[in-house]
């Protein structure tokens, strides 16, 4: 902890440094050990709390963000049918992410409908391992 006043405070040779230090001297023999200790206590105290206020602010404002990038993320999140779509696709080989994102665009409900198509595609031996070209005329 540092001082108010370090002792070349009161080295002059200006009198009226000299009157100053013999007050401030006066005002420290007056003051009670006690009641200082217990000021500084209070003191910290108060700015403990203070502390403790601006940290919980900090908290709720980085809790909202959170829960705002909560909310964006399940915008953006694809659902378990395009999940599973991309998953498949991407196993036989579509690496086209243009082709993919349109494809997803098109919703849940087509994307579904496609895969079934797929499905008696491939269980009729139509699709001659060009799924990257069966997706983009689908």
């Amino acid at each position: 902890m540092s001082s108010l006043f370090q002792p070349s405070d009161f080295t002059s040779d200006n009198s009226n440094d000299a009157l100053f230090s013999s007050q401030l001297d006066t005002l420290y023999a007056s003051l009670n050990p006690k009641d200082v200790e217990q000021f500084y206590q209070g003191y910290a105290a108060w700015q403990m709390y203070h502390k403790i206020a601006t940290l919980e602010a900090n908290v709720a404002r980085i809790d909202q963000q959170i829960n705002d990038n909560t909310v964006l993320m399940h915008l953006v999140q694809p659902s378990a049918i395009a999940l599973a779509t991309l998953s498949r696709l991407q196993s036989y080989g579509v690496d086209d992410i243009n082709l993919l994102d349109t494809m997803l665009e098109r919703g849940d409900e087509w994307l579904d409908h496609a895969m079934q198509l797929l499905n008696r595609c491939e269980h009729m031996h139509l699709i001659h391992e060009s799924y990257t070209e069966w997706c983009q005329h689908a």
